[in-house]
């Protein structure tokens, strides 16, 4: 998969290939028919992989970047959220060669995944 996309994350065209990762749009533990098809991954860095999967972004049907807004909150906080997410808000992926997302997958990660957690910021215990 992450050769369909031109060995970059698909969000920020990073192209450590150690750093690279295989995401699935759709968990297969939610549909194991989704588990090899190869129209529900993208290739993304560990930051975006991560933060996809805690739903801090999302795609749209133009496969478009779309950022959590409450990660807006924190970014006075942060300069990396600017840098890693807030600026890429609206912004098109890096498109595949083949297989283009499934916007069926795309729908279930916007319902069931983007924005359903309060974004933890800093830390949760005073040391």
């Amino acid at each position: 998969m992450i050769s369909g996309y031109r060995f970059q994350c698909c969000v920020c065209g990073g192209q450590l290939h150690r750093l690279l990762e295989a995401s699935h749009i759709k968990p297969h533990k939610e549909d194991e028919t989704y588990r090899l098809r190869p129209d529900n991954g993208l290739s993304l860095c560990r930051n975006h992989h991560t933060a996809f999967d805690e739903g801090y972004w999302t795609l749209n049907h133009e496969l478009r970047v779309e950022v959590d807004p409450q990660l807006e909150k924190f970014a006075h906080h942060d300069p990396m959220i600017e840098a890693w997410f807030l600026r890429f808000d609206g912004a098109e992926i890096h498109k595949p060669f083949r297989y283009m997302p499934s916007l069926e997958a795309i729908d279930w990660h916007r319902e069931n995944t983007f924005s359903k957690k309060v974004p933890a910021f800093g830390r949760k215990q005073p040391i």
